[in-house]
């Protein structure tokens, strides 16, 4: 599914049956499945995409069942629930996509983009995005911009405003060059 460095250099690989691990040194593997969760449960379904913030943590997208959060000092998952996904109802969810932005770790998903705070209960529909966009990926550019690729387009967040540019077709990935070259 996808690929992620982490603040230490080790890397994560999603998978349809749990998540690898492996050291920045490529030289200790592990699989983990089932994960184990703060309470004791074991938890398992598809990750989607992984996500490592700037605290050292990393945020686990799944298909249906909503996102996981591990800090490497606890050495377990906290499930964050689907149920805590305001307005998002019984559908089907599927997390596809991270960033962070104005100290909120932003969850793209098919059924539009959520934002979460530290000390927050719930997931809050992040408002200046459709519900019924499909988030396909997000970029958090040199300039500290957060773009959205998706099916209604491609979305700017910048400090104070969302900008809007609509595309015809799936906006599926966003690159910035080292010298500030986009290619979409």
């Amino acid at each position: 599914n996808t690929l992620t460095i982490d603040h230490y250099n080790n890397c994560w690989i999603s998978t349809l049956a749990g998540i690898w691990y492996i050291d920045e040194n490529l030289e200790n593997k592990q699989f983990i499945s089932p994960l184990k969760l703060l309470d004791g449960r074991v938890f398992e379904t598809e990750i989607s995409t992984q996500y490592s913030d700037k605290s050292g943590g990393l945020w686990l997208g799944t298909v249906d069942r909503g996102l996981l959060y591990y800090h490497p000092d606890r050495f377990k998952f906290n499930y964050i629930g689907r149920s805590l996904f305001n307005k998002v109802g019984t559908q089907n969810l599927k997390v596809t996509c991270f960033a962070e932005y104005n100290n909120a770790i932003l969850a793209g998903t098919n059924h539009g983009v959520f934002s979460f705070s530290k000390g927050s209960k719930t997931l809050k529909p992040f408002p200046s995005i459709p519900g019924d966009t499909n988030c396909n990926m997000m970029l958090k550019d040199s300039q500290m911009r957060v773009w959205i690729c998706s099916n209604n387009g491609l979305f700017c967040l910048t400090d104070n405003e969302t900008i809007h540019y609509e595309h015809h077709s799936d906006c599926l990935n966003l690159f910035e060059t080292f010298d500030g070259v986009y290619y979409l």
